[in-house]
């Protein structure tokens, strides 16, 4: 069952999931199979618009707790956290791909524009758990070979999502995750000193 969400209250999209869903229960006693999970697609009022909370959890409030919710996209690492808290399972998204275009790596202090002078002499490393690559090589990467360093770039977003992805669930499953969202939220915000001294603003 696949949903493009346009209301930012919620009533429209709940109205259709409610239809959808009678639809489904109609399949189910006619010896169907059902839909077996659900699609969310976010359509948004402009290309900075926030994905529409609101709405998408009025559409898993719908849902029984067996059925999957599969959400097809999200803005940067915080919306995450705003999935879960939304009741979503699955998330894809081309957002590692769209930050890297803009030159911009995720790290738990925040977004950082590798393209900033203020990363040309940075011996910091980005994670070295994901690509291991310092500030200031791929500072000076993306001058000379700028497809290379878009795709190191990607790399790292991509890596970084699916790391923070595991800490979600671990949290999770120790019953922490309340603390651990509101930890990282707090630093990736830029509440908390970053490590690099470096963040994007107002973002």
């Amino acid at each position: 069952m696949g949903l493009a969400h346009r209301a930012r209250d919620g009533g429209d999209i709940a109205a259709a999931a409610r239809v959808l869903r009678d639809l489904e229960d109609d399949d189910v006693l006619a010896g169907g199979l059902g839909y077996g999970g659900v699609c969310l697609t976010p359509v948004r009022r402009g290309p900075n618009a926030d994905v529409p909370w609101q709405g998408i959890a009025a559409v898993t409030g719908l849902l029984d707790d067996t059925t999957p919710r599969h959400l097809l996209d999200i803005s940067d690492p915080t919306d995450l956290f705003r999935a879960v808290d939304s009741g979503i399972d699955l998330i894809s998204a081309s957002a590692p791909f769209v930050a890297a275009a803009a030159s911009v790596v995720y790290t738990n202090d925040g977004p950082l524009r590798i393209a900033d002078q203020d990363c040309a002499d940075s011996p910091h490393l980005l994670d070295p758990d994901i690509t291991g690559f310092s500030e200031a090589f791929l500072h000076r990467l993306d001058r000379v070979e700028p497809a290379t360093a878009r795709t190191i770039r990607t790399a790292h977003n991509e890596g970084f999502l699916i790391e923070l992805a595991h800490r979600i669930r671990a949290s999770i499953a120790d019953d922490a995750y309340p603390r651990f969202r509101d930890e990282f939220l707090e630093r990736y915000s830029g509440n908390q000193p970053a490590e690099s001294g470096r963040r994007l603003q107002n973002n």
